[in-house]
């Protein structure tokens, strides 16, 4: 079927039934893949969003298939609200589906195409879309992310140049409030470069302030949802951690174990197996990576605690107290610490039920 001829169009024939339509996005507009229920193939090389939207109103429901980009969001939840479904495919499946079908000739319309065919693969795991709601929360998380790395680039860029007038500063040393008098007092930095250095480090102080800002407001933002209040006891999980966990987890009845949460964030070991040999390698690190992160600061959080003797007794004790007991190196022991921790969150969710560190780590079939 992929065989068939396009035939060029100009815009959609709202008079017939579609069952898939495929849409490689751009900015303003995109390329267009349309099979009708006859098997007939329209191609149209561009089309912008507003047209697009305009003729989805006068067809009837219909598959929209995309790949995830920047104006996937909303152009998903416009076709929604008009009553069609709408898949996202992962690129890299497209990405295979054109080096197989088009011997790797990728343009718009090949990448439209090979989106509409996979779109009715039943065996394809497609992209869950965000709620609004989500999207406001992940937009928060996204800018504190950059004011992050604005703040760490101004304070690495003033050590750099520090260290070639022979000043080094500490690793350790990342506040105004340390650095400032450094700087005012050396003899070895030029006085012609000392307030262009402070300069940017008031900036660095302002990326300080607003990033506090947006923790303040994610705070707000988890206040009087009783899901994240119970999700917030759980060791290891803070506010900016389980707000993410909320933001990407979307639906906890799609999952069918706590293996495949585990799975979902990259935390289970990748396998190797060829015949009757089963090799497994390091993790995946599919999904979220901001989330994965979040999720093994957590889990060294709870092995300092651990550590200091500051972990009450239970069951998730026990379990790091063999696992280091076994010669379990550290950074290893904090990546399955984090799958750990995802899976009693997995458990809260499911059972809908507060934190309770006695029955943490147990299986369920033995309570």
């Amino acid at each position: 079927m992929s065989r068939m001829k396009r035939l060029a169009v100009q815009q959609l024939d709202v008079s017939k039934d579609y069952l898939v339509i495929g849409l490689d996005l751009a900015k303003t507009d995109t390329a267009v893949i349309a099979i009708t229920t006859d098997g007939e193939l329209y191609a149209i090389d561009r089309l912008k969003y507003s047209d697009l939207l305009n003729q989805a109103r006068q067809l009837g429901s219909t598959v929209f298939a995309m790949e995830p980009c920047n104006g996937m969001t909303y152009l998903v939840h416009e076709l929604e609200e008009l009553g069609h479904e709408c898949r996202v495919i992962n690129g890299e499946a497209v990405k295979d589906y054109v080096k197989s079908h088009f011997a790797g000739q990728k343009n718009d319309l090949n990448d439209a195409q090979a989106i509409a065919f996979l779109a009715q693969d039943e065996m394809l795991k497609f992209i869950r879309v965000k709620a609004k709601s989500e999207m406001t929360m992940q937009t928060l998380q996204v800018v504190r992310q950059q004011l992050i790395k604005q703040r760490t680039c101004s304070v690495v860029c003033i050590k750099g140049i520090c260290q070639n007038y022979g000043l080094v500063i500490s690793k350790s040393i990342m506040s105004e409030a340390k650095i400032r008098p450094i700087i005012e007092e050396t003899q070895k930095l030029p006085d012609e470069i000392k307030e262009p250095l402070k300069r940017l480090l008031r900036n660095a102080a302002r990326f300080t302030i607003d990033i506090k800002q947006i923790d303040k407001a994610i705070e707000q933002g988890l206040k009087g949802n009783e899901t994240a209040e119970r999700l917030l006891e759980v060791p290891g999980l803070g506010p900016q951690c389980v707000s993410r966990l909320l933001t990407t987890i979307g639906d906890i009845n799609r999952f069918e174990g706590p293996k495949n949460l585990a799975a979902y964030y990259g935390l289970v070991p990748r396998s190797h197996t060829t015949g009757h040999n089963e090799k497994m390698g390091k993790i995946t690190k599919h999904g979220d990576r901001l989330m994965r992160a979040f999720l093994v600061q957590g889990a060294h959080a709870v092995l300092i605690q651990h550590t200091k003797g500051r972990l009450p007794k239970s069951a998730l004790k026990k379990w790091i107290d063999k696992k280091l007991s076994a010669g379990m190196p550290c950074s290893k022991l904090s990546i399955a610490l984090a799958a750990k921790l995802l899976r009693i969150a997995f458990a809260v969710l499911k059972y809908k039920k507060k934190f309770d560190i006695k029955k943490a780590g147990v299986a369920r079939c033995s309570l």
